[in-house]
């Protein structure tokens, strides 16, 4: 169903019908929304992605210190018995441990971002404070319909980050609505994320129940899924979540009375 996608290196001539709403440029691909009212089409859309997909991790203050703590104790060899470490800075402490990372203050609290989870995941699952609030992996991810040189539907994944996320959920509309960050973390599309983010709002921070996906105006919509950090078929899950999506909007564009 997917495949990998370069817009840089990919792009392709695009045919489209008269569209009731103006066409959206990213890079050297015009996007458009909606492409096409079909219901046939809909059935059978194909998902594109680029090649710069990101993961980051997000750890409130117990989550980190637990995290620091276990990372402190292997590194001097110390004993993990009752794990303490000097009162630094966590940023300095990170630096210490040879981590990069970055921080992000709410309501007096400082939370952690790490890029990347892959590399961290063992030592996180092994502290008791991370593993028993349920982690999760939320991907998120930017979608819009173009038209293929055969006219085809395609479901454009322009901006697609898994987030290794615990209690931190709650605020995550503030914790990654910061263009700044996201460019530093390695997210190429840092802007529309940044601004469908605020477009969602409070529902994806505070919605409990999971797959999610939000309209969000630019002629984008947002998909979210969260899955449990062992699960396999994130990808699969996620794929199928965005294609959905796309497909119930072209539908109901394909309803609408000419």
């Amino acid at each position: 169903m997917s495949n990998e996608f370069d817009l840089d290196t990919e792009t392709s001539a695009c045919v489209t019908e008269k569209s009731r709403k103006c066409p959206i440029y990213w890079k050297h691909s015009p996007i458009y929304w909606p492409a096409l009212s079909s219901q046939q089409a809909a059935r059978d859309i194909p998902l594109k992605y680029i090649s710069d997909r990101v993961d980051i991790t997000i750890l409130s203050p117990n989550e980190w210190w637990e995290f620091l703590s276990l990372l402190y104790h292997r590194k001097y060899q110390r004993s993990p018995e009752h794990p303490t470490i000097p009162p630094y800075d966590p940023l300095q402490l990170c630096a210490e441990l040879d981590i990069t990372a970055y921080v992000k203050t709410y309501n007096h609290n400082t939370y952690l971002v790490l890029p990347g989870y892959r590399k961290h995941l063992t030592t996180l699952l092994s502290g008791d404070y991370f593993r028993h609030r349920h982690p999760q992996i939320l991907t998120l991810g930017l979608g819009a319909l173009s038209i293929e040189i055969d006219i085809s539907l395609a479901t454009h994944v322009i901006s697609s980050v898994e987030i290794l996320i615990g209690e931190s959920l709650h605020m995550l509309q503030y914790l990654i609505n910061d263009e700044q960050l996201l460019s530093q973390l390695g997210l190429g599309h840092e802007s529309l994320l940044a601004q469908s983010i605020t477009a969602a709002g409070a529902s994806l921070s505070l919605e409990e129940s999971f797959p999610v996906s939000l309209y969000v105006g630019l002629g984008l919509v947002l998909v979210s899924i969260a899955s449990p950090v062992w699960e396999t078929e994130r990808k699969t899950i996620f794929s199928q979540a965005m294609v959905d999506k796309m497909s119930e909007l072209v539908i109901s564009e394909a309803e609408l009375p000419e």
